[in-house]
């Protein structure tokens, strides 16, 4: 499967190393945690991991882990400010 990723120019040296690095994470077996600001591609880039790895013909599935914290945070069922969940 090719990745949407290998389709982009890789115009800049920043650019060029993220793709590697999102390489690099695609051929171990261990978590990522993509951090950034709403807009930069977190999304996309975990999606080009998935496709690059050997789970790529499995589903992906992408979690917005604030929308998770601020949905159980208002339900009730975690309290944001406690030192233990």
């Amino acid at each position: 499967m090719n990745p949407q990723a290998l389709n982009l120019t890789w115009t800049t040296d920043a650019m060029r190393k993220l793709k590697e690095e999102m390489e690099l994470a695609s051929h171990t077996d261990a978590s990522v945690l993509l951090t950034g600001e709403n807009g930069v591609g977190k999304r996309f880039a975990a999606h080009s991991i998935h496709q690059l790895s050997e789970r790529g013909r499995a589903p992906f599935i992408a979690i917005n882990a604030a929308q998770v914290l601020t949905t159980a945070s208002t339900s009730g069922a975690v309290d944001p400010f406690a030192s233990e969940f």
